[in-house]
């Protein structure tokens, strides 16, 4: 057939049907004659830190064991030796490719890295055990190559790590326990993980070849190129496909140099964005606190508004309680001034009842006193009446002793000489100032002279009064002192 190519990659013989796969197998012969040409110098690999990520179960701590376990190590540190040791946290496992003998003076010699990382499993929430894995790449930026396990068939859960891993490590897929495929198995199975990713867009690390020209490859049923198919068994039965020293020394000897160049690269540009991200994130926090300080002033202005207004309005209210206390205390003393207007009112009005009625009083024992003296001597006794004898000054037209009674006037003056009984009073009665037994003036009756005729004796400290001494039972009148 004109249109088929026959080309020879080591031992192997593959026969083309276009000439643009040609291309691809002379380049991975390009690829694999330079890798030959280069010395293999386990002292020369260097520091590399190689990660192991993957679903539970399907031999990362098998394959870190794998690495430990190469002609190239000559020391490495102890795992569990467990059957079935599950990995539940990430841990570094250190080895060294370096002779004790060619160390330098203050030469680390565990110069090789392998970190063991835990598997999501049968797990609810598998980003709670990826999402771990990550950020241990993004923190520790680092680590030069990923290798993710792939068992059998590409989950959507694998796609999700790959991407998350993707831009922060070299990403390289292997296909793990390929004891238990075939070599045709292999090959579909890899040409549908290199499917699976391009339609993912994830990048990953093909080792000098893009992910077209893998993919050619994998159609073609070429061993060499990733993903590749790795088994942890130490004896295989012929036929068995099991690239792990490809990959070994694609890692430690043929693109050692690119991969610490290409990690460099990606530490040099992840350092930037932390230092970007810590400048915006520091930015932020002035900008925040900026804003903070501003809200700060202008909730203490507000604060101090709402006092002064609150002071105010507490002026206001106290000023309103006062003027109402004001108020109150007015019309209470207005309300006493009026209880004592009117208790005074009442008192005055209770003092003039009982004046009244002391009068009215008075006046009723003063009647009292004129009927008994009246029913005593029979309509009044007129002066010098005594012994039936008719009254003397009734028959002269003089003046009779009741019409004196009201006003009497005391006097000191005996009673003139030669005064009889029954006689007119103006014929004896002396004048006021006239000389002793002098005649008063016709009508006025004699100073001192009682009704019964008689003159009472004379005191300096008393005040001549008739009264009816009825309690001495005599019927006449006599001279008492008033207080």
């Amino acid at each position: 057939n004109p249109d088929e190519i026959k080309i020879s990659i080591g031992d192997a013989v593959f026969i083309l049907e276009a000439y643009d796969d040609a291309d691809v197998f002379k380049k991975l012969d390009a690829l694999n004659r330079a890798r030959a040409i280069r010395a293999k110098i386990p002292a020369n690999v260097g520091a590399i830190k190689i990660a192991i990520v993957g679903d539970s179960g399907i031999g990362k701590t098998s394959m870190v064991k794998s690495f430990t376990s190469i002609p190239e190590v000559v020391t490495s540190d102890s795992l569990p030796s467990q059957p079935f040791f599950s990995t539940t946290r990430i841990q570094d496992i250190k080895a060294s490719t370096i002779p004790a003998h060619t160390l330098s003076t203050g030469e680390d010699p565990m110069n090789i890295t392998l970190v063991d990382t835990p598997g999501f499993g049968s797990q609810m929430d598998a980003i709670a055990t990826i999402e771990p894995v990550v950020a241990y790449h993004r923190a520790h930026g680092h680590i030069d190559v990923c290798v993710y396990g792939i068992l059998h068939r590409l989950k959507p859960v694998d796609l999700e790590f790959m991407r998350r891993l993707a831009p922060v490590v070299n990403l390289v897929p292997v296909i793990v326990k390929s004891d238990t495929l075939k070599p045709s198995e292999i090959a579909t199975l890899k040409l549908a993980v290199l499917e699976e990713i391009s339609r993912a867009n994830i990048k990953i690390y093909s080792f000098g070849l893009d992910l077209e020209d893998l993919k050619t490859l994998a159609r073609a049923g070429v061993n060499g190129a990733v993903p590749f198919a790795v088994s942890n068994q130490v004896s295989l039965p012929s036929g068995t496909v099991n690239e792990f020293s490809a990959l070994k020394d694609a890692i430690f000897y043929h693109h050692s140099a690119e991969i610490r160049l290409l990690t460099a690269d990606r530490f040099t540009k992840w350092r930037e964005q932390r230092v970007d991200r810590e400048m915006a994130v520091e930015a932020r926090e002035r900008e925040s606190r900026a804003r903070r300080e501003r809200e700060e002033a202008e909730r203490r202005v507000e604060e101090d508004r709402r006092q002064r207004e609150m002071r105010e309005r507490e002026m206001r209210d106290r000023e309103v309680r006062e003027r109402e206390m004001r108020e109150q205390e007015l019309r209470e003393q207005q309300q006493r001034e009026r209880e004592m207007r009117e208790r005074e009112l009442r008192e005055q009005r209770e003092r003039e009842l009982a004046r009244e009625q002391e009068a009215a009083r008075q006046q009723q024992q003063q009647q009292q006193q004129q009927q008994q003296q009246a029913q005593q001597y029979g309509g009044g006794s007129p002066y010098g009446q005594q012994y039936g004898q008719p009254q003397a000054y009734q028959a002269g037209g003089q003046p009779t002793y009741g019409q004196y009674q009201s006003n009497p006037r005391p006097s000191t003056s005996p009673a003139s000489p030669g005064q009889q009984f029954g006689a007119p009073v103006a014929q004896y009665a002396p004048q006021p100032g006239a000389a002793y037994g002098a005649a008063t003036a016709p009508g006025v009756p004699p100073p001192g002279m009682l009704p019964n005729g008689q003159f009472a004796p004379r005191s300096s400290s008393s005040q001549w009064t008739g009264v009816n001494q009825q309690a001495a039972g005599q019927k006449k009148f006599g001279i008492v002192k008033k207080p």
